[in-house]
């Protein structure tokens, strides 16, 4: 038997972890018009590979945000502490030697819960991490932030 992950939903197996996974990046990407182009490779640590070329591939790593997670007066702090965890693995990304690193945290609730005064001034906040690129991507509206 594969690995199980709990999700709000209840049990998710491995294949259903991956089938949402990929529907998240599919919906990315076709939103994200700097999406690399090349051939995308399911992997752990990070989630995706974007093999560009024969030497060149970005990983990316996905990460969802509850709603339980999300209010006003503590999402600056919920997405530093949600960079922070993630950075710690980019030690683990790292081992596969690749171009470019992306977190991309998402989630389907975050216009409803944040005001948009807050999520306009994403780029200004200074989220501090080692990925090469930050972004907050709601599923509901099909919105990225760029952080």
């Amino acid at each position: 038997m594969g690995l199980v992950y709990f999700s709000r939903q209840g049990i998710m197996s491995q294949h259903d972890k991956y089938i949402r996974e990929k529907q998240v990046l599919e919906a990315f990407r076709t939103k994200y018009s700097d999406f690399p182009s090349g051939k995308i490779i399911k992997s752990e640590s990070p989630d995706f590979i974007i093999r560009t070329s024969k030497k060149r591939s970005v990983g990316i790593e996905l990460t969802q945000i509850t709603s339980e997670n999300l209010s006003a007066p503590f999402f600056h702090k919920t997405l530093e502490e949600t960079i922070s965890r993630k950075d710690e693995k980019l030690v683990i990304y790292k081992k596969k030697m690749l171009d470019k690193y992306w977190l991309i945290i998402y989630s389907s609730l975050i216009q409803h819960k944040i005001p948009n005064n807050m999520l306009n001034k994403m780029d200004k906040h200074g989220f501090i991490s080692s990925f090469n690129k930050l972004f907050l991507f709601d599923l509901a509206i099909s919105k990225i932030w760029v952080m």
